[in-house]
């Protein structure tokens, strides 16, 4: 009885840290890309309405969007790991 029982606490648990991995990877690459999500959405958005005039973008304006984006993810990750620490707990 006891070999079936740490067998199931086994799968459980390596279920558990494939779940962990797979929140884990998603975060991490949203959190990589989130910088680069802003560029994407101006150059679909110049291709849909080609009539409106945007201001080229600089090195400098890129950076900055590039920064911003990376603390808004940051802060985001802290929020969700806040959340399920709370609720884990």
């Amino acid at each position: 009885m006891a070999g079936i029982f740490g067998l199931i606490v086994w799968v459980l648990f390596a279920l558990l840290v494939l779940v962990i991995y797979g929140y884990s990877f998603a975060l991490v690459g949203n959190l990589l890309a989130s910088p680069f999500y802003g560029l994407l959405a101006e150059k679909v958005s110049a291709l849909e309405n080609p009539d409106i005039k945007t201001e080229p973008l600089t090195f400098n304006t890129v950076l900055a969007i590039a920064g911003r984006s990376f603390n808004e993810s940051c802060i985001n990750c802290c929020i969700f790991y806040r959340e399920l620490w709370q609720c884990c707990c």
